[in-house]
């Protein structure tokens, strides 16, 4: 059976984050201000280079649009349902972002250096090519990797 986990918002960053680190993964979470009908706030969180992402962005007030998953857990103590958003898309619509990675770009950029990495280790590649291709690349993605 097929089913459809999105969740989809356009809301306000509020002053203050928390950051983890979750088996060895960054992890950012805070509360989302949604203005609807009435102001409510949703908790999401993030890991990664999404979280390196918005914590390196991180403006209070700032408008951003998220694309992320619901989950549901079980009832607290008095019998409210706790719910979780696992965001893994953010853009920030309100300020050109200052880092020179994006959520998506710093992927692929991981990707590419592991690629040559392997390349580098055939003894006919052009290594002085290789390596300064991965230091530009290096320069360029968080530094989680």
């Amino acid at each position: 059976m097929s089913s459809l986990n999105r969740v989809q918002l356009i809301g306000r960053l509020p002053k203050d984050f928390k950051q983890s680190r979750i088996d060895d993964k960054f992890v950012l979470s805070f509360d989302l201000n949604v203005e609807s009908e009435y102001e409510s706030f949703f908790p999401i969180s993030t890991s990664g280079n999404l979280a390196l992402y918005c914590r390196d962005n991180w403006k209070e007030g700032c408008l951003i649009y998220l694309e992320g998953k619901l989950y549901v857990f079980d009832k607290d103590p008095n019998g409210t349902y706790l719910i979780q958003i696992i965001a893994h898309k953010v853009n920030f619509l309100e300020h050109k972002p200052l880092t020179k990675y994006s959520s998506t770009n710093a992927d692929a950029i991981y990707f590419v250096i592991k690629n040559l990495e392997v390349m580098a280790l055939d003894p006919s590649a052009d290594h002085a090519s290789i390596l300064r291709i991965i230091k530009e690349l290096n320069s360029l993605a968080p530094d989680d990797y």
